[in-house]
C-alpha cells in the first residue's frame, strides 16, 4: 500500500499497531476464540467460537504469529527458542522455560506474548528483530491548518518495507531521493539508470542499514549456532541461494580478521560475535546481488 498525498493535508492511515491488533482481538473475541484455540477443557455448546471470531483470528492473529513468531517458536522451527510453542493451543497454555503460560485466557494485559509483543518490558522484547510495526503519528486533525504556502512536511521512521513509506507530492522521502524513487508529479518514459556515489555511502554508513545488519545478524545467529551454517542462511535469506564453499571460506576469514579488530578496541566479548556477523552481514546488504534483480 503506497500512500500518496494529493492535497496537502496529511491523510490518516488506516494501521493499527500489530500487538494492538491482538490485543483488542483477544479482548473483543476471547472468550469465544480460546475455547476453541487455547482451551484444553471440555466446552459448552454456548461457548462455541463464533464464525467472527475464528475468521478474526485466522486474518488478523495467526498471520502476525506466522510472520514473526513460529521461526523460533514452532514445531518446524529449526532451533527452538525458550522451550515454547506457540503453533498449538497446548504449547501457549504450557508456556516455556518460565513456567509461565504464554496465554492467559481472558487476560491479555497480564499474558506474556503481549506483554514481549508491547516492548514494555526491557527484558522481555520480542520479536527481537525489532518492535513489531506501527502507523505514523500524524498530528491530530485539528491541528491542521496546512496551506498552499505553509504545506504538510514530515519523515516518519518505519521498519516496514519501503512500499509502506508515507510519499508527499511535495517533497520526496530522504532514502527515495538518494536512490532516485520516482516523482509522483510528473508521468515520464522509461527513466535512465542512475547509479551515484552517494547510494555506496549510504548503505555502508547510514544507522538504519547498520540497524537492519545488526537485526539480521541476530536472525541468523537464533537460528544456527556454527558459523558455516550462519553464512548459508544468510545467502538463503538474501540472495534465494546457498552459499558457494569459496564464499563462505571468504566469510569465515572476513568475520576472523574482524572479531581481531573489535578485540583491538577493547570490544566486550559478549558482543564480539554478534558485531562482526553484522558487520559481514553489512557487506551482504551492500552486494549488487541483493540490491538488483537479474
Amino acid at each position: 500500500m503506497l500512500y500518496l498525498f494529493v492535497t496537502t493535508r496529511p491523510r490518516r492511515m488506516p494501521v493499527m499497531k500489530a500487538f494492538t491488533k491482538i490485543a483488542a482481538a483477544f479482548l473483543f473475541i476471547g472468550p469465544y476464540l480460546f475455547c476453541l484455540h487455547f482451551s484444553t477443557h471440555r466446552v459448552s455448546a454456548q461457548q462455541q467460537p463464533s464464525a467472527a471470531g475464528i475468521e478474526l483470528f485466522e486474518k488478523k492473529i495467526r498471520p502476525v504469529l506466522e510472520s514473526n513468531c513460529y521461526m523460533c517458536h514452532s514445531t518446524h522451527s529449526k532451533k527452538l527458542q525458550g522451550g515454547l510453542l506457540l503453533d498449538s493451543r497446548e504449547g501457549m497454555l504450557k508456556g516455556g522455560n518460565s513456567g509461565q503460560p504464554a496465554i492467559r485466557s481472558g487476560d491479555p494485559d497480564s499474558s506474556l506474548l503481549i506483554k514481549a509483543i508491547r516492548y514494555s518490558d526491557p527484558k522481555l522484547q520480542m520479536p527481537p528483530m525489532g518492535q513489531l510495526g506501527e502507523a505514523h503519528p500524524f498530528p491530530p486533525e485539528s491541528e491542521w491548518h496546512y496551506t498552499q504556502h505553509e504545506q504538510f512536511f514530515a519523515v516518519y521512521d518505519t521498519n516496514r518495507r519501503s512500499v509502506y513509506l508515507m510519499q508527499q507530492r511535495q517533497k520526496k522521502h530522504p532514502l527515495m531521493e538518494v536512490f532516485d524513487g520516482a516523482d509522483t508529479n510528473t508521468i515520464t518514459s522509461p527513466r535512465l539508470l542512475s547509479t551515484t556515489p552517494l547510494q555506496a555511502l549510504y548503505l555502508m554508513n547510514n544507522p538504519f542499514v547498520h540497524q537492519q545488519a545488526d537485526l539480521f545478524a541476530v536472525r541468523v545467529g537464533m537460528a544456527y549456532d556454527m558459523l558455516p551454517q550462519r553464512i548459508n542462511y544468510a545467502f538463503l535469506l538474501a540472495y534465494g541461494r546457498p552459499a558457494k564453499l569459496a564464499e563462505i571460506r571468504e566469510a569465515i576469514a572476513y568475520i576472523q580478521q574482524v572479531r581481531q579488530e573489535l578485540l583491538a578496541v577493547k570490544t566486550p566479548t559478549d558482543q564480539l560475535t554478534r558485531a562482526s556477523l553484522a558487520s559481514y552481514l553489512r557487506v551482504v546488504l551492500g552486494s549488487d546481488e541483493f540490491l538488483y534483480v537479474e
